[in-house]
Formats: structure tokens, sequence, C-alpha cells
């Protein structure tokens, strides 16, 4: 899988596909995109999203996983982000209050021996790596997996390694359906859930 990372680092940048870029792609609480590339948790990681969230209504996920749990969410009605570290970090990271309707970036990083997350450039979640090497197998936007739905926006998601894009994701659609465009691949990611997106306005 190493070795698929590596090439796709190298692959060109393709034209993007008949359709049009949106501002945004807005889960209703059902949708959710499952990213099917192995992610290398390994020193050089920089994952990045930039997301809004419209309403506290519930426990939902920005990203993240299930087998491995590094998860980024929301916490509840309360207004509140958390985020949880590898390998298994229980309780979560202390929780940080955040205005809605508006955009936030949240980004978790990996060097040397530390690993973080950060929103808005804030430090919230700091520990050492004490883990080796090892992948995250799916990581969701909207979701720690297809049960655990979140009803935000999101209009970026990128992966760096080594500084390196591997992955570098806009919101798209075709017709009116919604996906999220990898421009590192050219590659469409559809919906793993079961609604339907809500597009923002054509870019």
């Amino acid at each position: 899988m190493i070795e698929l990372l590596m090439r796709r680092r190298g692959m060109a940048k393709k034209s993007l596909p008949y359709g049009a870029e949106v501002e945004y792609l807005e889960s209703n609480g059902i949708d959710n995109i499952s990213i099917n590339t192995l992610v290398p948790i390994q020193e050089g990681l920089d994952i990045k999203c930039e997301f809004l969230i419209n309403s506290f209504t519930s426990y939902g996920t920005i990203f993240g996983n299930l087998s491995r749990p590094l998860l980024v969410r929301q916490y509840s009605t309360t207004g509140k982000i958390q985020c949880q570290l590898l390998p298994n970090s229980t309780p979560y990271t202390d929780t940080v209050v955040i205005p809605v309707n508006e955009w936030h970036i949240v980004q978790y990083k990996v060097f040397d021996t530390e690993q973080s997350c950060t929103l808005d450039g804030r430090v919230i979640a700091a520990d050492t790596r004490s883990f080796n090497d090892k992948y995250v197998e799916k990581i969701h936007l909207f979701a720690a997996h297809s049960k655990q739905v979140s009803n935000m926006r999101i209009r970026r998601f990128s992966v760096k390694l080594h500084g390196e894009l591997i992955l570098d994701y806009i919101p798209f659609r075709v017709g009116q359906v919604g996906y999220m465009y990898d421009k590192v691949s050219g590659t469409l990611f559809g919906n793993a859930g079961t609604g339907n997106f809500i597009l923002g306005n054509d870019v």
C-alpha cells in the first residue's frame, strides 16, 4: 500500500470530470463519504479539514474511522469539538466551544515522536506518538464509520505526507448529485450513506 501511495503522490493532477465544483457538501445526517484509501499514520502526516456546523443537535463526527480511533467530532448539543488521538485515548481530549454557522479548520499532524490536533490554529490535543507506523482504514467524512453521521458542511479535505499531497478533496457535483473529487488521482467519491448531499452553489 505504501508503494501505491507513493505512485499516487507522483501522479499529475487530472482534468475535472464533467460537472462543477461547488462551495460545499452538506450532510443531512445520513450521508457520508468513505475514503477507500489506506492513509499511513506515520511521521510527516498532515490531515486537514475545513467544516461548518449548522447546529449542534447530537453527537457527530467530522472525520474519523472505527478500527483505530482517530476521531474528530462534535460533542452533543453543547457546541463543543473533541479530538481522540491514536492509539486509544480515553476519555476524549479537552472540549473546545466553537460558534455555529462559521467555517473552521481542524488539523491532525504526526511529527517526530508527537501527534497533535489543532482547531483554527489552536492546539486542542497533543500527545506522544506511542504507536508504531500504522494505517487508518477507510477514513470517513461526516462519520467515524457508516453508522455515525453528522449534520454539517465540508468544503475541503486534504492529506499530506512529508509536505506532498496524497489526497486533495473538493466538493463536486455531477448533475445534482454530490461527490468529493480527489484532485490528485482524478477520482470521484460518492455518498456511502443512504441520503442525498445538499449542494452549495457552483464555484
